[in-house]
């Protein structure tokens, strides 16, 4: 999902991430895994994609996205379904999600720097 959402400025850095390398092959395989994700552990693999989904949205506080909410507005929902239905699951994935966003900001911020002082 980082990719995808990261895809403009990795393509104005001339860098390729997975949803460029794949192109239109992206979406098909990401779903092919969610599914096995759901066969092998479903509550573990719903929370995370609801983490992942909530925190990459989160960030999004003057856009309006394709349901008419801004993005905050559709984290806080899906952070309230997850918690109402997931419960501690939730609390976890959402800090495991929290960490990797963190670290791929860290690895963003480091190649971007080095791309600058070239």
């Amino acid at each position: 999902m980082d990719d995808y959402l990261d895809q403009d400025i990795d393509i104005l850095e001339n860098e390729q991430n997975l949803v460029t390398v794949l192109e239109l092959g992206g979406l098909p395989y990401a779903l092919l895994l969610l599914s096995l994700a759901f066969f092998l552990d479903s509550v573990t693999a719903l929370s995370l994609f609801l983490a992942s989904f909530a925190v990459g949205m989160g960030g999004n506080l003057t856009a309006r996205m394709p349901s008419g909410l801004y993005g905050y507005q559709e984290s806080f929902i899906v952070l309230l379904l997850g918690f109402l239905s997931l419960k501690i699951n939730m609390l976890s994935s959402i800090l495991i999600i929290i960490v990797i966003q963190l670290l791929d900001d860290v690895k963003d911020y480091k190649r971007n720097k080095i791309n600058k002082k070239i």
